[in-house]
């Protein structure tokens, strides 16, 4: 299932997101342009929101 406007490459890389990520964006609603844009925000999750205990 597409997630909000984003063209199929863009939901080829969110695919292969860790769930965690792909569930904050959903949540977030936050509006990705573009393939950069989703890149940035996912790795800055992943930085940030890491799983490592």
């Amino acid at each position: 299932m597409p997630t909000n406007n984003f063209d199929q490459e863009m939901q080829q890389y969110f695919n292969t997101l860790p769930v965690y990520v792909q569930e904050t964006i959903k949540q977030t609603g936050v509006e990705l342009k573009s393939i950069e844009e989703l890149v940035s925000c996912a790795e800055s999750m992943m930085e940030n929101g890491g799983g490592s205990h």
